[in-house]
């Protein structure tokens, strides 16, 4: 339990993002959106899907399924 806390303080703070007026029409950067299966310390799997603009972005994970 007391490597839990932490390790879901780290993964709240990855996702936490940042916003800006910009969108991909303005800046004319390339985005990607892409899955990724995240092993969390305590050995469960989460799917996640990843959005990624140059150095912007965001993570939006399957917790209901985490097994």
């Amino acid at each position: 339990m007391k490597r839990l806390i932490p390790a879901l303080a780290i993964i709240g703070l990855a996702l936490t993002g940042c916003a800006s007026g910009n969108t991909d029409a303005d800046t004319g950067e390339q985005s990607s959106l892409y899955e990724r299966n995240i092993v969390l310390e305590d050995g469960r799997e989460v799917t996640c899907i990843v959005y990624a603009i140059g150095y912007k972005g965001g993570l939006s994970c399957d917790w209901d399924k985490a097994r």
